[in-house]
């Protein structure tokens, strides 16, 4: 990841798509949806060190419920634009909703 950064000019968010689709999927795609969705703030700036913390909530998950990582992926920003959708566009968490 540190190298498509800094040698593309990519940021974080743009590389987790490029590295799920070229490189490898078992990398989760970094969406500020799936972000909210899964409990974690926000942050203003994605450094290398919030990225690793992703992946392994995101694979631990995976793990957790035998999904593939896309699956988790669409589940994380589809509920959210869902959820968005039916409560006038005020986001809640819906992880435990979604895995119970």
């Amino acid at each position: 990841m540190p190298h498509m950064r800094i040698k593309h000019s990519l940021r974080i968010p743009t590389a987790s798509v490029v590295l799920h689709f070229c490189v490898d999927q078992t990398y989760p795609i970094l969406d500020f949806r799936a972000i909210w969705n899964l409990g974690i703030e926000k942050s203003s700036q994605y450094t290398i060190a919030f990225w690793n913390e992703y992946v392994k909530i995101c694979r631990s998950v995976v793990l957790a419920h035998n999904l593939p990582v896309r699956e988790l992926d669409m589940e994380l920003t589809s509920a959210a634009v869902s959820l968005s959708i039916l409560i006038g566009l005020v986001y809640i968490p819906v992880l435990i909703l979604l895995f119970q």
